[in-house]
């Protein structure tokens, strides 16, 4: 059995053990993931940042009215009002001094304006056209109204040669659009390498093709990412997105990668997958390592367990061999809690049941006398049912339709009640609603204008009794109280205590009867059931119902003065049996 109870409680733990990893696995993979993609995600958006300011420094060079105004001059190449140029000079100047990240400025006019910070390809780019066919093979064309940004360019500052990320706008005419000049801003690949230094030591900042525009390592500047997974990914143009692979010697790594809106280039971030995910394997090591545990202490539980219910089960044997022998005062001791020790508080019982047997024979007797009178109970209704119908049929057939509905209705109310959804006790208010809807049925389909009065102590309401305990009393009443032409009467039900005994009195103001027939009544009410062909079987259904629910020291009697009016009286304790 200890066998038994091992191999389910290992297969359960490893069942638990490897879906709870699974599960645990993927909210954390799933975390790491969202957390890498937010990180790249805010280092893009800081670069975008960082080049649209240099874009907007751009954009408030040249929309500088004094360099406008030079621009639209006439053969500005043979000279100009020297305070203009000054005043130009003094405009970039402080742009400039806003935005540090800028190493050079270059300005040229389609009328020869020229300004200089410092030499940038000298040889070929001293003037508007030469700028504009050089810089055509990046892209640059009259059509294009935004910035073109080009990376890996080299340009002498300052007698050093650095590599430079250019921004290239054609200058237009406020008005117009028409294009006035050119203008080129070299910002140092440094600056811009600054800004994810956030992130790991792997990170790139590349074009989608690949080309590696920025990076720590300035060697690799112009070269293409060496992982063939990440171009293709980086191909598709997904604005971010994630992606596990192996490079060249079999290591798995995890890259994420992000747009930069300004220029389309991406924020690459690649690290070693264990690094990305070292929660996840982490958690994997501690799973194992707690199954492992609850393996071995549940053996070692198991084994002592087996160890008390073997003894316990000894001692069980040994009382159910002395109870089959007949000995049936014999006991079980109990020692404990198990299921061996559950078995022995059950034979016990078992025992004690047995030796008491002739006592709850009885009580069964009154039990299946119970269920008899419940079954018997059911068939009291249907008179009431086809005698209704009939009266609705009636109506249908004199088209007095309404008359029809709200008879129906009252018969739907009193029957919903009188099923009470199959309680066999119901509050003595609810078999009160019975009443006033049977009576209502009376009133509809026989004409008969019966008031009913409800006194006494209220708090009695909520008192349960035998459904269709109070109901069949009333019904008797208005059968053979009023009777024949009698069309109106008083039906008074009275409730009151007398210490733990409730008394019930439900009084008609109908013929009554003399004293030989009320004897008679209470005589079929105290005799011994005969069947359905007994007389007043619904009173003696009642006495019985009550007597078995609530003791033989309950029960209903009758009382009447011929002529004046019939009392029926019910008694009984507050407590059923």
């Amino acid at each position: 059995m200890a066998l038994i109870f091992l191999s389910i409680t290992v297969l359960s733990s490893l069942i638990v053990g490897l879906v709870s990893n699974r599960l645990s696995m993927d909210v954390i993979t799933n975390s790491s993931i969202e957390e890498s993609r937010n990180a790249a995600k805010a280092v893009a958006v800081t670069i975008d940042s960082y080049l649209n300011s240099a874009d907007q420094t751009f954009i408030g060079i040249y929309s500088n009215r004094d360099l406008s105004e030079a621009l639209k001059q006439k053969n500005a190449i043979y000279g100009f009002n020297e305070i203009l140029k000054q005043n130009i000079q003094s405009a970039i100047s402080s742009a400039r001094q806003v935005n540090n990240s800028v190493q050079y400025i270059n300005i040229y006019g389609k009328n020869g304006f020229s300004y200089t910070d410092f030499y940038y390809h000298s040889k070929e780019n001293r003037s508007f056209n030469e700028c504009a066919a050089f810089y055509s093979q990046y892209g640059l064309n009259p059509d294009r109204r935004t910035a073109l940004w080009i990376p890996n360019q080299t340009a002498v500052v300052a007698n050093v040669n650095k590599r430079m990320i250019t921004l290239v706008r054609y200058i237009r005419d406020v008005y117009s659009l028409e294009i006035l000049g050119i203008m080129t801003m070299g910002m140092a690949e440094t600056t811009l390498s600054k800004q994810y230094q956030s992130l790991n030591n792997n990170v790139y900042i590349a074009e989608n093709n690949g080309v590696i525009v920025s990076h720590y390592d300035k060697t690799l500047l112009g070269k293409t990412l060496p992982y063939t997974n990440l171009l293709d990914a980086l191909s598709l143009n997904d604005d971010i997105g994630t992606l596990t692979f192996d490079d060249e010697s079999g290591s798995k790594l995890f890259a994420t990668y992000s747009v930069i809106p300004a220029t389309g280039w991406y924020i690459v971030s690649i690290t070693d997958h264990y690094k990305a995910f070292m929660s996840s394997y982490n958690l994997s090591y501690y799973i194992v390592l707690i199954l492992l545990l609850t393996i071995i202490v549940s053996g070692i539980a198991l084994v002592n367990v087996s160890k008390v219910l073997t003894a316990s089960l000894n001692r069980l044997f040994s009382a159910m061999k002395h109870a089959m022998s007949g000995d049936l005062s014999v006991r079980f001791t109990v020692t404990g809690n198990d299921e061996v020790n559950k078995i022995g508080k059950y034979l016990n019982e078992m025992l004690k049941e047995i030796s008491e047997s002739i006592r709850y024979k009885e009580e069964s007797e009154r039990l299946a006398r119970l269920s008899e009178l419940r079954l018997l109970q059911s068939q009291i209704n249907p008179h009431l049912l086809y005698n209704t119908l009939d009266s609705v049929h009636y109506h249908l057939e004199t088209a007095k339709y309404e008359r029809a509905t709200d008879i129906l209705q009252a018969m739907s109310a009193f029957f919903k009640l009188s099923l009470s959804q199959g309680d066999f006790l119901i509050p003595i208010e609810r078999e009160i609603s019975l009443i006033q809807n049977y009576l209502d049925i009376q009133r509809m389909c026989r004409s008969k204008d019966i008031e009913l009065i409800i006194s006494g102590e209220s708090s009695l309401f909520s008192v349960r009794i035998p459904k269709m305990t109070l109901q069949p009393v009333v019904e008797n009443a208005i059968i053979h109280g009023f009777e024949g032409d009698t069309v109106r009467g008083v039906i008074t039900i009275d409730l009151h205590s007398i210490g733990d005994m409730i008394v019930i009195t439900v009084t008609d103001n109908g013929t009554g009867m003399t004293k030989e027939q009320i004897e008679k009544v209470n005589d079929c009410i105290k005799a011994p059931h005969s069947g359905f062909e007994q007389k007043h079987y619904g009173l003696w259904n009642i006495n019985q119902r009550i007597k078995d629910t609530f003791g033989n020291s309950s029960g209903i009697v009758l009382q009447s003065e011929f002529g004046v009016c019939t009392k029926a009286i019910i008694t009984f304790f507050r407590k059923p049996l």
